[in-house]
């Protein structure tokens, strides 16, 4: 019997140690790669259980991803086995250069785990050729498909790598069978999130869409693109820190709790992102194809991860693909949207409170009601 895919969960890895320097990452343009020593406020056995497949109300997809390399802490390994053992699948994120000792615990994962676990590897050719480590790279990614464990090449590419293009697709076909899946770098900095490069973005977008990638069409399609859809992120997905506990609906909303694992008997407050506030769906090749926004019908999120190679052999196993290519639509229950956007727009009683005080506190009645007024302006955060 197939499993049913419930739900998403991004975390975040705290380990913030990494032995690249790539010009396009996200974490090195808040210089956050200075810091050496990760903090983890709880056990592996803690956060399993915080996201066992009950409270978390089915199997989900849960994604590992250091803030730097994510292998280079032993928790990641723990941390994987124990959501696998939970039944969950998982993706951890690798840039396929940490100690082989990483490659060979995950490899010897039991059978029935090995199915439901991949391993992606980032593909950064730049420093790989420049720190001489390309053989290294493909050893790692041959320990991990050789385990029957599922793997998956990704490269953002950048202005610096296109003249290895070439290079690029004959590396991977030789080593992987197929070319790897292309996503897009994005400036953090600028409020737009524009591509990181000096080219105009047509001719970005012409010269990398040789690499015929899903992943990469996805997020063409919905670069620049503002979503004025539902989105379900926070209700079906959701992004946590599982250094301090922190849940996000995603990458570009503020936190729905502070800290999930506090106290495990409570309900994991999920709630959905409903009209978006960001400039376009930064994440597009999860949220969307996996079906947070039910209105907009895309191609599912097992084609963004696997490739077919040229022996016809698979990236992922039959397990993963038949789990990522269901749409979480289909498995939860959809929300009266009009009604939730309602309340959300609701206005609390303390804001009407706040307003009759500026209202009646003029004249003779003001200095009665100043200190009130100081008051409630202060909670409802007006200065």
């Amino acid at each position: 019997m197939k499993d049913i895919f419930k739900k998403y969960i991004d975390i975040t890895v705290p380990v913030e140690a990494c032995n690249f320097r790539c010009s396009y990452c996200y974490i090195s343009q808040y210089h956050k790669m200075d810091r050496k020593k990760s903090v983890f406020n709880y056990s592996v056995d803690e956060v399993v259980k915080g996201l066992s497949v009950k409270r978390l109300g089915g199997k989900c997809l849960i994604n590992l991803c250091g803030i730097g390399e994510t292998l280079f802490s032993q928790y990641t390994i723990d941390l994987a086995k124990g959501l696998l053992t939970q039944g969950h699948y998982v993706i951890i994120v690798t840039n396929g250069c940490a100690q082989i000792k990483s490659y060979l615990q995950l490899a010897d994962f039991p059978k029935e785990y090995l199915n439901r676990l991949i391993v992606k590897f980032s593909f950064h050719y730049v420093e790989l050729k420049k720190r001489k480590l390309l053989d290294t790279y493909w050893k790692h990614v041959n320990i991990i498909r050789k385990s029957g464990a599922g793997i998956s090449l990704e490269m953002c590419p950048s202005d610096e790598t296109m003249q290895y293009k070439e290079e690029i697709k004959k590396v991977c076909l030789e080593n992987v069978g197929a070319l790897p899946h292309v996503t897009i770098p994005r400036s953090e900095k600028e409020k737009d999130y524009p591509i990181i490069t000096e080219h105009t973005p047509s001719d970005f977008i012409n010269f990398w869409k040789e690499f015929d990638s899903d992943m990469f069409d996805i997020k063409v399609k919905s670069f620049g693109v503002k979503r004025t859809e539902f989105c379900y992120a926070g209700l079906w997905s959701a992004y946590l820190n599982i250094g301090n506990g922190e849940l996000y609906p995603c990458h570009c909303q503020n936190a729905i709790s502070k800290d999930i694992f506090k106290n495990l008997n409570e309900k994991i407050p999920f709630k959905p992102v409903g009209i978006c506030k960001a400039p376009y769906c930064v994440n597009a090749h999860c949220g969307m194809c996996m079906g947070c926004l039910p209105d907009v019908k895309v191609q599912d999120f097992s084609t963004t991860r696997d490739r077919i190679c040229k022996d016809g052999s698979h990236w992922i196993s039959k397990e993963c693909r038949d789990f990522l290519s269901q749409k979480l639509y289909d498995n939860n229950s959809l929300l009266n949207e009009k009604k939730f956007l309602k309340k959300l727009n609701k206005k609390p009683f303390k804001y009407y409170k706040y307003k009759f005080l500026i209202a009646i506190s003029f004249g003779k009645m003001k200095k009665k009601y100043e200190n009130k007024l100081a008051k409630w302006r202060q909670k409802c955060g007006q200065k």
